[in-house]
């Protein structure tokens, strides 16, 4: 069942992404508030599923000058600007673009602009989820959202848009599904 925060947001690639998402939930056999919590990370830290590629502008996005740090991996100076944030994961850095390659056997690495293909893109979304344990983060959730979603970003970045997406979704989809339990 496709959560109401990708159903309101239909276009035809949209309407691609809400049949990965499907193919997701069956996949990983998520629970409602799984699905829900899946869908709230996604459609917030893709801003609407619009997100693909971070722009080149260290003048004007003073994030990108500390791509430098080695956690990044890059090796090069080159790198900062080849390995910058794509797909629906924000993938940074040539480390974290090795990685994905490896899970995903596509070769990002030499070719970057891959993951601005929404598949690719996607994909990278799912690989996120599963390398930060997305399924432990949404049972935790389901208890303190806050705890859940901080532990999934890292920090409490739009903590109330997230929020109020998971519980949009959840009320949606136990509509649809005449699910009474309180996941809440």
């Amino acid at each position: 069942m496709i959560p109401v925060a990708v159903t309101q947001l239909f276009t035809p690639a949209h309407e691609r992404v809400a049949g990965m998402i499907d193919a997701t939930i069956k996949q990983e056999k998520f629970e409602l508030h799984h699905t829900a919590f899946f869908s709230a990370q996604l459609v917030v830290d893709t801003d609407g599923l619009t997100f693909f590629e971070e722009p080149w502008s260290p003048e004007h996005i003073p994030h990108q000058k500390h791509y430098d740090n080695p956690v990044f991996g890059n090796m090069q100076e080159s790198d900062m600007q080849c390995f910058r944030a794509r797909g629906y994961g924000r993938l940074v850095g040539r480390a974290a673009y090795m990685a994905f390659s490896r899970w995903s056997k596509l070769d990002c690495v030499n070719r970057p602009d891959l993951l601005t293909e929404l598949s690719v893109s996607y994909l990278s979304w799912v690989w996120l989820w599963q390398r930060r344990k997305g399924k432990a983060c949404a049972d935790l959730a389901k208890e303190n959202f806050e705890a859940g979603s901080t532990k999934f970003v890292g920090w409490p970045d739009r903590l109330h848009e997230r929020c109020a997406t998971y519980q949009r979704n959840l009320q949606h989809m136990r509509s649809k599904t005449n699910d009474s339990v309180d996941y809440a």
